[in-house]
């Protein structure tokens, strides 16, 4: 039986210390899926794109080569488009919180 407060690592790595963290994942149909940990205790912004100087680098050909950015500010999550060519969409499953 699964209990909800059962604890379950992502490929074996344990989430960060602190509660300012999320989890991103490729969403594309291949064998090689990516898995990225943003820690927001680290630094607050992060940027993503294909362009390797990106905090979050997606060799994706439909991402753009700075594509969006991550902003905690005030304990409130921002993702900003940054200016690509045909803009930035979010997928949402799972549990999450609106205020």
């Amino acid at each position: 039986m699964n209990d909800s407060k059962t604890l379950h690592y992502l490929l074996g790595i344990k989430a960060p210390s602190g509660n300012k963290y999320m989890i991103l994942e490729s969403d594309t149909e291949c064998q090689t899926k990516a898995v990225h940990i943003i820690d927001f205790t680290v630094k607050s912004s992060y940027h993503v794109g294909r362009r390797v100087t990106n905090n979050i680098c997606v060799s994706d050909i439909t991402v753009s080569r700075n594509q969006a950015q991550f902003t905690l500010k005030e304990d409130q999550l921002y993702l900003k488009d940054s200016k690509s060519k045909f803009g930035t969409f979010v997928m949402i499953q799972g549990l999450y919180k609106i205020d």
